[in-house]
């Protein structure tokens, strides 16, 4: 119920109807017992929405916390680094961006999650760039590129298993008409 009225939430901040979207905050910080890891991400949205990027940190680093001390649920832990290391970006505080970024891909490669892992590398070749530190940039956008392998290389094998698999269903169907056709005579 909690994550129902953050995500209905959501559509209403979607749409800047900001009462709205905080009453569901409301809402959803009651039923999950004001402890929640999915709550705090949604009211660092809104802060950020209504660019209070101090309060928006302090929401995410809430997150963070019971993400990884309460709710263990590593992919919101795994969101709101995203969103303070956007957050940073967008402030300018390119210390903290890399901090958070670095978070995020690190806890993106133990999920195995090849986007986000594509998503944090390049955000941290950007700010590296920026700094002209080309040889950390470099490291960044190689592990990107070995990321990117790596989900192209799942998606072929899950297409090989896909077509195994069918021809398989196939070969059992082709077998079982064979036998009722057997049968029959």
């Amino acid at each position: 119920l909690c994550n129902l009225y953050c995500n209905i939430g959501r559509s209403f901040l979607g749409r800047n109807q900001l009462d709205s979207a905080k009453w569901y905050a409301a809402k959803a910080g009651q039923v999950g017992d004001k402890i929640s890891t999915f709550v705090d991400l949604f009211l660092g949205d809104i802060e950020r929405h209504q660019h209070e990027p101090d309060k928006a940190a302090k929401y995410y680093r809430s997150a963070v916390n019971l993400g990884l001390n309460h709710d263990h649920n590593l992919e919101l832990v795994l969101q709101s680094y995203e969103q303070l290391a956007g957050l940073f970006k967008s402030t300018g505080q390119t210390d903290s961006a890399i901090t958070y970024s670095r978070k995020a891909f690190n806890t993106a490669v133990s999920l195995h999650n090849t986007e986000a892992t594509g998503n944090a590398g390049i955000l941290l070749a950007q700010l590296f760039k920026e700094r002209e530190q080309y040889d950390s940039a470099f490291v960044y956008q190689q592990k990107v590129i070995v990321s990117a392998q790596s989900q192209f290389n799942q998606q072929k094998e899950r297409q090989a298993l896909n077509t195994y698999f069918n021809q398989k269903i196939n070969e059992q169907e082709l077998l079982t008409q064979k036998k009722q056709y057997q049968s029959r005579l």
